[in-house]
């Protein structure tokens, strides 16, 4: 458990570096598309490099499973064995504790997630469908949620259909579409499933919905 504790602390390390050099030296510039490669880049090279720079014996015992240990077979002193046990319980139960609360708050945000796909079926079965240069849009009858896009499925008002700037907001949104952008959202929503105690985690899932807004619009 040790190890899988480094592990995250370690890519957490890395995320916080490659946030900041995105920060400091990438974002002022207008290559929106190398941005968005490296902010990706953000999202799986922090869980890779530090498996990579592993000793193959903790990789090893990272990734083997548990042997059992046969305590029938030791000849340790009754009051040395007994002191041990004590000792090895207590951090059993410290470390076992925190990997119970990170789980806990983890599933939590695997449950917004998937309430968060629910909202978006029970938003198609409510709204009328339509097909709009090959994109499914879906007209809302909630005027009071903002256009956005999912996929290769945009959703909109039915206000908007009757304003001046409908081609506008509907392009806008598809392009989104074309562009996957949705993707790197699931993406970064799983990267907070599992670094929900990072700050630079939930940076970077800003970051990255900034960097789709300014793809769009150089498109």
């Amino acid at each position: 458990m040790a190890y899988l504790i480094e592990w995250q602390v370690k890519a957490a390390i890395m995320v916080a570096l490659m946030v900041i050099v995105f920060a400091l030296f990438l974002s002022k510039d207008a290559l929106f598309n190398r941005n968005r490669i490296w902010l990706l880049s953000t999202l799986f090279v922090p869980w890779i490099i530090p498996l990579l720079a592993m000793p193959l014996s903790v990789k090893s015992i990272l990734f083997a499973p548990e042997a059992e240990l046969d305590l029938t077979t030791l000849s340790i002193p009754v009051t040395v064995q007994a002191n041990t046990t004590v000792k090895a319980a207590s951090v059993f139960d410290w470390s076992y504790l925190l990997m119970a609360v990170y789980i806990l708050i983890s599933l939590v945000f695997v449950v917004r997630l998937l309430w968060g796909y629910a909202f978006l079926l029970k938003l198609k079965g409510k709204s009328k469908k339509l097909k709009e240069n090959g994109f499914n849009l879906y007209l809302l009858e909630d005027r009071e949620i903002n256009p956005f896009s999912f996929f290769q499925s945009v959703f909109v008002p039915q206000s908007v259909m009757e304003q001046n700037d409908r081609d506008h907001i509907l392009n806008h949104e598809q392009t989104h579409c074309r562009q996957w952008h949705s993707v790197d959202i699931t993406l970064a929503e799983w990267m907070l499933i599992l670094q929900w105690w990072n700050p630079f985690a939930w940076w970077l899932r800003k970051l990255i919905a900034q960097n789709h807004e300014f793809c769009v619009d150089k498109a």
